[in-house]
């Protein structure tokens, strides 16, 4: 006898399990529409809930749950990331687990140990990545900003569209004759 082989489905495809079984189909034809055993069948319908949870949160692609041992501390940590990137502050991997082991101690968890193991884990489960701002954008006071995008058209009025150039970090070279 040969072994089963095992299919391993995504959330997207468990949702459309799910919004099969919801427009009325049968079972049968869902089985053999997706090709299921009746056991994975009947997991997926009796966890319907959270497969469309994670849907609507943009998790579709995901097969395999990466659930995490200390949630709490990883939503404070993804909340406090939000607040941090909004203020445009960058992040590291020494900065996380510092935060992580702060919001451990004031949650009073006592075995957790901000490791690199456990960081890389983090990153992966949330999709976080350690990149740098790319151009002076981040530093650009936005009253400036706004300033110029109300007094722009006024200074391009006597303009013809093909006389305006956008010449930003580049040499613009006009020969005269």
């Amino acid at each position: 006898m040969s072994k089963r082989k095992i299919k391993v489905l995504s959330l997207s495809d468990k949702l459309k399990i799910v919004n099969a079984f919801e427009s009325g189909k049968s079972r049968n034809e869902i089985q053999r529409e997706f090709n299921l055993p009746e056991s994975t069948y009947y997991k997926i319908i009796k966890s319907k809930d959270s497969i469309k949870c994670e849907c609507s949160d943009g998790h579709g692609n995901i097969k395999r749950a990466k659930v995490s041992e200390f949630p709490n501390i990883e939503k404070c940590l993804l909340e406090w990331i939000k607040q941090t990137l909004d203020k445009n502050t960058p992040i590291n991997g020494p900065l996380l687990k510092k935060k992580s082991k702060e919001f451990a101690t004031k949650l009073g968890i006592q075995n957790f140990s901000a490791s690199n193991g456990w960081l890389e884990g983090f990153k992966r489960r949330h999709d976080v990545a350690f990149k740098k701002a790319a151009g002076k954008s981040k530093s650009v006071d936005q009253g400036v900003c706004n300033h110029w995008t109300e007094d722009l058209p006024n200074l391009l009025e006597g303009y013809e569209p093909d006389d305006i150039y956008n010449a930003y970090e580049t040499a613009l070279l006009i020969r005269f004759y």
